[in-house]
């Protein structure tokens, strides 16, 4: 479906909103040059005030003229005299500074040396503690005290170790003494899990995880209840605890007859009872004995074989620590032996070394010491030379100072009186100037904008009729679709806009007040917005309705249906409207819009009817509706 394409049409009316833009863009810079010429003419006259000069005035000038030249030529000798002073002082200050630098250079450099030296001998003790710490026997790094420290190490951990295995020797013999009490004693032989550890240190780490592992099976096998209650006479407690009320219920409770036994008598009922639950309670007793004894063998088993872990861990241990320890003691010999003569051989180096220095100290003390003396006899001779011409220098600018001094001054008296007059002139003309200028162009801003407000005025008398006119007998309703509704009049005045009149008088414009005619553009782009605070509403509410009135009387009779919403007031001031229903119920809709409901349901109809004039009656043929209306006829589609 192809759409409708719609376009901007430009109405050949003068009251468009771009013509009264154009026209108060016109004033408004207007009133911007008028402003500016104004500060411009008051810039003039301030600076008249300082250059409108009397011949007394004048001559005061040239007495100023001549006691500024003396004054001039006085301070031309004091800034000379100045200047000479300051070359010698500068001459001298700059010897100074070169002997000072040469004195403080030479201090320098001799500390310079001798810090040097005090380095060198410094570095030389220290090395020489440093070599023979090295062979001191209290000394961390020292081969003996390092065995020491070894060799007590290995001391303190046989003790642990010693000792943790007393320990394990203990807990052992405890644990089998604990198995045989319970008799679940049996003699099963038993294998390690894994060889002892391939260095000290893992050995070490294998005793403690097996001593550990030791002593939790052992807590273990403490805390076994069932163990321990079937150990010893404790089997026979519990025997009698489980036979005791098993013989009472089946003898006293239960009677041979109920179990098919007539023939037994009381006593050989008691006998039978007590026999049956002997049994049962040997039977019982046997399954948990067994029980506990698997219990216990599964707890001392593992402990067992961490026991003997540890055990074999601490033995390879000591052997290991044994090796380490002689090797130690040969590796520790070698070392000191070579750290000796080490320390022997670098103190004669540490000799050489010191004195090769402080013989290359003393010939670069020496030369630096030459060197600075050749630059402060080379720097005293330039100074010197560069004193010599500063004096020359100065004597010559002085001397030119004083002829220009007395030159400029001499032409500047001959001067004076013609650039004065000549500035006057010049000063009064360009007043005379702006003036005329300024008067000019405001007055014909001011005309323009005059006979525009009549011109406007006088098109919107000449297309749009006056309510007198619309009331009169005589008057016909439009044939044709305006180009504008009129709305009323705006009034401009210029004491309103920010420096709208002149400061001046002379400038003022005979008129000040203007007005422009209010006309929206019909049909295109006919809307307006009102807005005004709740004191207005009343004239708000009179706008909206005189723009009904001109709308209904301005187009051909029949052109145009209402739909008027009203959420604010119900309606009431749109009322007399409604009166048009009497006459022709399509002219306006059955009633005012004041709920929310009601009024987007009446913009969805406008809508609706809006696409249907667009894809029914434009199409592609039209491209606004007045085109349409124009061949429709009697057909026309409504505003």
């Amino acid at each position: 479906m192809k759409r409708h394409k719609t376009r901007e049409v430009v109405l050949n009316t003068p009251f468009s909103a771009e013509q009264y833009s154009n026209i108060l863009d016109s004033l408004n810079g207007a009133i911007g040059n008028r402003v500016e010429a104004e500060r411009q003419l008051a810039a003039f006259q301030v600076d008249d005030l300082d250059e409108d000069l009397d011949p007394n005035e004048v001559q005061e000038r040239l007495n100023q003229l001549n006691t500024t030249e003396q004054a001039e030529l006085t301070a031309a000798e004091e800034d000379h005299n100045q200047q000479v002073g300051d070359i010698e002082t500068r001459f001298q200050s700059a010897t100074s500074a070169i002997e000072n630098t040469a004195f403080r250079q030479k201090s320098e450099a001799e500390e310079h040396y001798q810090q040097q030296t005090a380095d060198v001998e410094d570095q030389y003790d220290e090395n020489r503690w440093i070599m023979t710490s090295l062979v001191d026997e209290s000394a961390d790094n020292n081969p003996k005290k390092q065995l020491e420290t070894f060799r007590t190490q290995i001391e303190r951990r046989q003790e642990r170790l010693s000792a943790d295995c007393e320990e394990l020797k203990s807990l052992s013999d405890q644990a089998v003494e604990m198995v045989q009490n319970r008799r679940h004693w049996r003699e099963e032989p038993f294998s390690l899990p894994r060889g002892p550890g391939a260095n000290r240190e893992e050995m070490e780490t294998r005793f403690d995880e097996a001593a550990q592992e030791a002593r939790e099976q052992f807590k273990k096998l403490q805390s076994q209840f069932l163990s321990r209650m079937l150990s010893g006479t404790g089997l026979i407690w519990v025997g009698l605890l489980l036979w005791l009320p098993a013989f009472g219920v089946l003898a006293g409770l239960v009677h041979p007859e109920a179990l098919g036994l007539n023939n037994l008598s009381g006593t050989a009922w008691l006998v039978t009872s007590a026999g049956v639950t002997f049994a049962l309670t040997a039977f019982i007793i046997m399954i948990l004995w067994f029980t506990a004894a698997r219990k216990t063998w599964e707890a001392f088993q593992p402990f067992r074989i961490h026991v003997s872990d540890a055990f074999q861990n601490q033995k390879q241990w000591r052997k290991v620590a044994k090796n380490e320890l002689a090797r130690m003691e040969e590796s520790c010999e070698q070392r000191h032996q070579a750290m000796v003569k080490h320390r022997e051989n670098s103190l004669k180096r540490f000799t050489s070394e010191r004195d090769e220095k402080l013989q290359s100290f003393i010939q670069e003390r020496r030369t630096t010491l030459s060197r600075i003396e050749q630059t402060r006899a080379t720097q005293l001779q330039a100074i010197q030379e560069t004193h010599d011409h500063e004096r020359a220098t100065a004597e010559r600018t002085h001397q030119n100072r004083i002829a220009q001094i007395q030159s400029s001054y001499e032409t500047e008296r001959e001067q004076l009186i013609g650039e004065l007059e000549r500035q006057q002139k010049e000063k009064a003309r360009q007043i005379h100037e702006c003036q005329t200028r300024l008067q000019s162009d405001w007055n014909s801003a001011i005309t323009q904008f005059q006979e525009m407000s009549e011109y406007l005025t006088g098109e919107s008398q000449n297309r749009f009729p006056s309510w007198q006119e619309i009331l009169d007998e005589t008057w016909k309703p439009a044939t044709q679709v305006p180009d504008g509704i009129p709305l009323g009049n705006y009034v401009l005045n210029l004491d309103h806009l920010p420096n709208g009149l002149p400061e001046d008088p002379a400038y003022l414009p005979e008129t000040t007040a203007f007005s422009l005619p209010t006309v929206l553009p019909f049909p295109h782009s006919p809307s307006f917005v009102l807005k005004t605070g709740e004191g207005g509403r009343t004239e708000a509410d009179a706008i909206q309705q005189a723009a009904l009135l001109r709308l209904m009387s301005g187009l051909p009779p029949a052109t145009v249906r209402l739909t008027i919403c009203d959420p604010v007031s119900l309606g009431e001031p749109f009322s007399a409207f409604m009166h048009l229903a009497d006459y022709d119920e399509l002219l306006i809709t059955n009633r005012i819009w004041t709920e929310s409901a009601h009024i987007d349901e009446q913009l969805a109809k406008l809508t609706e009817h809006l696409e249907n004039v667009f894809q029914k009656y434009l199409r592609n043929e039209f491209e606004t509706i007045e085109e349409y209306n124009q061949k429709a006829g009697e057909v026309a589609e409504p505003y």
